[in-house]
């Protein structure tokens, strides 16, 4: 079964997952699930499953107890409790990463930091961009254009007759224009075909 996470949430009670065993979960964008605490996260953990794999594009390390809460829920209980985490790693961590920090701060950090990477390299597999690069063909980018159709050219024509382009034309400040006409285009376009449908 494929399912977004949106979906899951909203019929989660029709399909009724619970009874059934799942030989693999594979969570995607798994940044949505940092927070133990939001729904999705509460549907997923309490399923039968024999293997997860979480997959994220995001990086999950720079919030320690973000990250604990995905590695409960791919690995539970390899961290501990959350509490014990936060004693054990976490609280040294951030301790030794202070600058007024002293040298046994810093070596104790140090030392649990290291002791954390070995605990997780036992289930997280990090592919770098170097990486990825030695094994993925280059990437290829084609720029197609296209002959804009009447109502395009309509619209584009009354849009540079307006008194909004006119305003940003004549406008000293440089910086925002591509953005300011990207803006009135949006606005115009949506009063362009309000008028259209009235007629």
């Amino acid at each position: 079964m494929m399912v977004s996470y949106k979906m899951l949430v909203r019929c989660f009670d029709e399909v009724g997952l619970q009874p059934f065993n799942f030989d693999l979960v594979v969570c995607d964008k798994v940044h949505r699930l940092k927070n133990a605490a939001n729904k999705t996260s509460s549907l997923l953990s309490p399923l039968n499953t024999n293997r997860k794999v979480l997959l994220t594009g995001t990086p999950v390390q720079n919030d320690l107890k973000e990250f604990f809460t995905l590695a409960d829920f791919v690995n539970s209980c390899i961290l501990g409790s959350l509490s014990a985490f936060r004693r054990i790693f976490e609280e040294p961590i951030v301790a030794h990463q202070q600058p007024e920090c002293d040298e046994d701060t810093r070596e104790i950090g140090e030392g649990c930091a290291s002791e954390l990477a070995h605990l997780i390299s036992q289930f997280v597999l990090r592919r770098t961009q170097e990486v990825m690069n030695a094994h993925l063909p280059p990437r290829v980018e084609s720029v197609i254009f296209c002959k804009p159709i009447y109502i395009q050219i309509e619209l584009y024509c009354s849009l540079l007759d307006s008194s909004a382009v006119r305003s940003i034309l004549s406008s000293t400040h440089c910086g925002n224009k591509p953005l300011s006409f990207i803006l009135a285009l949006r606005k115009h376009i949506i009063n362009f075909l309000h008028q259209r449908c009235n007629h």
